[in-house]
This record gives C-alpha cells, structure tokens and sequence, in this order.
C-alpha cells in the first residue's frame, strides 16, 4: 500500500473512534418523574364451566347404578345441564351410553354449586361406569 492511503486509513479510523467517543460520553437526558396514571378497574369477565364426577358405580343383580355429581365451576348460573353416561366393558370399550338432565331449566345452578345425579341400565357387559359433560345453557346474570 502506497503512503497516501495509508493516511487516509488512519485518519478514518480516529473520526470513527472519535464519534463513537463523543456518542457514548453525551449525558442521558434527564428522567423524568413517572406519571400517575389512573387505574382502570377491569371489567368482570364471565366464564362458564361446568364438571362432572362419577361418585359410585355399583352391580345389584341385573342393574347397574352409577351416581355422580356436576359442579359449576363458571361465573355465571347455569342451567339445562346434561351429561353422557359411559358404561363400559372389562377391557374399558364403551357398550351403551346414556343423557341425564342433571340440572333443569326450572333450578338453575349457582357459581360453586354442586347437584347430584344417577343413572341406571340392565345392559349385561357393564363393569366400570364413567361421565362427561354433554351440554349446558350460561344463564345471563340478570341486573
């Protein structure tokens, strides 16, 4: 390299090195305090939810009763509640379902409540019993 470019090299280096001197050494500007901000209060959310138990699942001669119970886990009532009952086979197989209106339109279910159920059938197969949710109507909170 010839001793004109040289210079130039050198001279480039020292701005950059110089601006990046005069970039990091400029004071912060000054805080400012933080702003009280007015606190919103959020609105209530509404949530429904609704589980289901099996309690007891038990054999008397040709009968099977399952009884369980479904809880309101929501916000809001609920009402027209229904839930499928399992029955299934020693080796776990469905062989019959059945729908029980655990909760009626007539007697909602209040946020936390609970109601019990049972549910019967004659089907000869039948060794373990289980439940699931299948439906329910959120009713509105009424002002």
């Amino acid at each position: 390299m010839s001793q004109s470019y040289q210079g130039w090299i050198v001279v480039a280096v020292v701005a950059v090195l110089g601006l990046l001197y005069v970039w990091f050494s400029s004071p912060e500007p000054p805080a400012t305090p933080p702003q009280q901000l007015e606190k919103i209060a959020p609105k209530p959310t509404t949530r429904t939810s609704v589980a289901a138990s099996m309690e007891r699942c038990t054999r008397q001669g040709d009968t099977v009763e399952m009884s369980g119970s479904v809880k309101n886990t929501g916000t809001t009532r609920v009402s027209r509640v229904v839930v499928e009952t399992l029955w299934k086979d020693e080796f776990g197989l469905v062989v019959e379902r059945g729908s029980v209106y655990a909760v009626g339109e007539d007697s909602p279910l209040a946020p936390g409540m609970s109601r019990v159920f049972t549910d019967t059938t004659r089907h000869r197969r039948v060794t373990r019993c289980n439940v699931e949710v299948a439906d329910y109507w959120a009713d509105e909170p009424r002002p």
